[in-house]
C-alpha cells in the first residue's frame, strides 16, 4: 500500500472507531510530495457554526457544481493531477475525489489550478484560477484568470455565509452563502483593484491602455463589461 494511501486508510480507520475525536479534531493528511493539504471531510471545512452543515445553507459556494480534470501547480513548480475537482469560493479550496471519497485541499500553497473539460477526447480549458494575497488582507485567495498575457483581468468571488431569520416550521436558525464579486488587473506582478468596470478604471490600472484610445473607438469598446475588457487587454498583449 501507499504511503498516501496508508495515511488515509489509518485516519478513516480513527474516524470510524472514535467518535470522541471526529466532534473534537479534524484529520488532516498532508501529502509531502507537493505541500497539499488534504482533507477527509470537506464538509466539515468552513461550517458557519458548529452545528450548521453546508446542507443547512441555501445558495452557491461551488465555483461549478460539475467536477473537472485538473492540474495544480504548487508555488514550488511541482505539478499535481487531478481526475475530478471542484473549487469551493467560501473556503478557497479545492475539493477533489479519491478513493471513492470526496477530500478538500488548502491552496495557499498552489500557484495555478487549470481546470479542463470532463468531455472524453476534450482538452478545453473551462477556468484558471491563481492564487494571490488579496489586497488589502494578509491571506491568500484564489482568483479566476479571465485572460492570459503580461496584463490580466482577474476575477475575486468572495463567498461568506448570512445568518437569516429563524424558521418556525424547521425550528431552525436559516442561512445563505452571499456572494460579491471583484475586479482586478494583474500586470505582471502585482494585482491592482478595478473601482468598477469602466474606462477610467482600466486606465488608472493600466497608463499603457491610453495608447488603445483609436483600437477602442474603432471597436465601439466602451469596457463596462468583463468581455470588453478582457477583449481589450488581449488588443493591448498583442500588441506589445
Amino acid at each position: 500500500m501507499k504511503p498516501c494511501s496508508l495515511k488515509v486508510f489509518l485516519a478513516l480507520a480513527l474516524l470510524y472507531t472514535s467518535s470522541v475525536a471526529v466532534a473534537q479534531l479534524q484529520f488532516v493528511d498532508v501529502n509531502s510530495n507537493n505541500n497539499m493539504v488534504r482533507f477527509l471531510d470537506p464538509s466539515s471545512k468552513g461550517k458557519p457554526t458548529s452545528n450548521v452543515s453546508y446542507n443547512d445553507v441555501d445558495g452557491k459556494y461551488l465555483w461549478r457544481e460539475e467536477w473537472y480534470p485538473a492540474i495544480v501547480t504548487m508555488k514550488v513548480g511541482k505539478e499535481t493531477k487531478l481526475k475530478a475537482a471542484r473549487i469551493n469560493l467560501y473556503t478557497n479550496d479545492i475539493h477533489f475525489l479519491e478513493n471513492g471519497g470526496e477530500m478538500s485541499a488548502r491552496t495557499n500553497k498552489v500557484k495555478r489550478i487549470t481546470l479542463y473539460s470532463n468531455k472524453p477526447s476534450d482538452s478545453t480549458v473551462v477556468g484558471t484560477f491563481e492564487s494571490f494575497v488579496s489586497p488589502g488582507t494578509s491571506s491568500d485567495a484564489l482568483f479566476e484568470v479571465m485572460n492570459e498575457g503580461q496584463f490580466r483581468l482577474m476575477k475575486r468571488v468572495s463567498v461568506i455565509v448570512k445568518k437569516e431569520a429563524y424558521d418556525a416550521l424547521t425550528n431552525k436558525d436559516r442561512y445563505s452563502f452571499i456572494s460579491s464579486t471583484d475586479y482586478f488587473i494583474h500586470n505582471g506582478t502585482t494585482l491592482k483593484p478595478l473601482r468598477s468596470l469602466s474606462k477610467s478604471s482600466v486606465t488608472d490600472a493600466i497608463p499603457e491602455a491610453s495608447s488603445g484610445e483609436e483600437w477602442l473607438s474603432s471597436h465601439k469598446n466602451k469596457l463596462k463589461k468583463a468581455d470588453d475588457i478582457v477583449e481589450f487587454l488581449n488588443y493591448l498583449n498583442r500588441s506589445k
